[in-house]
C-alpha cells in the first residue's frame, strides 16, 4: 500500500531551515545534493515507511538518517488509508 506522506507544520519548518542552510549562496553542488537527497528520502516513506528503526527519543516514531539529518515520523492507518506524518527533522548535532 501507498502511504500519503504529510509533513507536520514544525517538519515543514525544519525542512526549510534545512534548505536554507544547504542552499545558501556559494553552498555549491555537493551541499545541492544532499538537500535533494533529503527529499527523495521523505518521499520513499510513501513506500517503506515500516522498515525504518524505532526512534528512541519519540515513543511510537520511527527514524530515517539521510545525510547526517535524523528524519522523525509516524505511521497512522485511518479508514483503509495509510498516512506517514513527518513530525521533526533534525540536523546534524541538533540537540533533540
Amino acid at each position: 500500500m501507498v502511504a500519503t506522506v504529510v509533513l507536520t507544520s514544525v517538519a515543514a519548518r525544519d525542512l526549510a531551515r534545512v534548505q536554507d542552510w544547504l542552499l545558501q549562496p556559494g553552498s555549491g553542488r555537493r551541499a545541492k545534493k544532499k538537500a535533494q537527497h533529503i527529499v527523495a528520502a521523505i518521499q520513499t516513506l510513501a513506500t517503506d515507511a515500516g522498515v525504518h528503526s524505532n526512534d528512541p527519543f519519540g515513543p511510537g516514531n520511527r527514524r530515517l538518517i539521510v545525510e547526517d539529518h535524523v528524519v522523525s515520523y509516524r505511521q497512522v492507518w485511518r479508514a483503509e488509508a495509510e498516512f506517514v506524518f513527518v513530525e521533526r527533522i533534525f540536523g546534524p548535532g541538533q540537540q533533540r
